[in-house]
């Protein structure tokens, strides 16, 4: 016999799932719902996200897919090699489900991840391309600490503690502003100076902002 917070968090979970899959519902109230169920966890949350994927909103669906990936549960692995490999989606809710796969880190997801980190779309073959590194560096680091201050999951892990001490923030924004260094490096430069968080860090950030902004 089920126990009354059981019920209570089953009726939680339809409720948010009904709330979330309805066009007519307001998109604030859907995004409510959909954070809702992210800290809900479970297969259950997992099975009412992805019914969303077939939502005309892209910036609905990218949430849907980063959701999924900072949830950590390799059972939205499937859905989420369907929304890379399909391409009717937008490419911003493509990569984003790139990155989640990246997030989960599963081994499995090497594959359809390798099959476009060639894709003639910049986005999502950049994406394809940090989350293989990534479940590579998962993977050959069982001993890693992902506790950087926040419950985030990165798409590229910042400098550990040890190294951040002897990395200047000079040096970082050296990095993160080198447009011929690697990705996987200028990413890495880039969530250091983030999880340092001074204004000297934070000026660094916007520097590579404009650099970027420049090249639009």
């Amino acid at each position: 016999m089920s126990s009354a917070p059981e019920i209570e968090q089953s009726d939680i979970l339809i409720r948010m799932g009904s709330i979330l899959n309805s066009e007519m519902e307001p998109m604030k109230k859907r995004f409510r719902a959909l954070f809702t169920l992210r800290n809900l966890g479970g297969h259950a949350a997992i099975d009412a996200i992805c019914e969303s994927f077939t939502s005309s909103s892209a910036l609905l669906k990218h949430e849907l897919a980063y959701c999924l990936g900072q949830m950590g549960d390799r059972y939205a692995k499937p859905m989420l090699e369907q929304v890379l490999k399909d391409e009717n989606q937008e490419p911003i809710v493509r990569h984003e489900a790139a990155e989640a796969l990246g997030a989960i880190a599963d081994p499995s997801a090497i594959s359809v991840l390798s099959l476009y980190k060639n894709s003639a779309i910049k986005e999502i073959a950049q994406t394809c391309e940090l989350a293989l590194q990534r479940i590579e560096w998962i993977n050959s680091s069982p001993e890693v600490c992902l506790s950087n201050g926040d419950t985030t999951i990165e798409p590229v892990p910042p400098h550990p503690e040890h190294l951040r001490q002897l990395l200047s923030i000079e040096n970082l924004e050296m990095i993160l502003l080198d447009c011929t260094a690697k990705l996987w490096d200028r990413y890495q430069a880039l969530f250091t100076l983030k999880h340092i968080g001074t204004e000297e860090a934070i000026s660094s950030i916007c520097k590579g902002i404009y650099l970027f902004m420049k090249k639009l």
